[in-house]
């Protein structure tokens, strides 16, 4: 995240927001009481940090675009 590069720095906020998010909700699951509403709320947690991490891992060209304006 200390590169001069604006896409790299966005990947790696992105992989640290996509982790984060998915260990609250890997946690969450596993402490919460199993009724509908909890899971779905924890699997959409879950969801968004797979969806991060994905951007972190590999940046797609057209949301680079999006957030990298120049």
């Amino acid at each position: 995240m200390k590169s001069g590069d604006l896409k790299i720095q966005w990947k790696g906020k992105f992989l640290l927001i996509g982790m984060v998010t998915s260990v609250i909700g890997a946690l969450i699951d596993m402490v919460s009481p199993i009724v509908p509403l909890t899971i779905v709320i924890v699997r959409l947690v879950l969801i968004a940090g797979a969806i991060l991490q994905y951007f972190g891992w590999l940046l797609p060209e057209r949301v680079a675009r999006w957030l990298i304006k120049d």
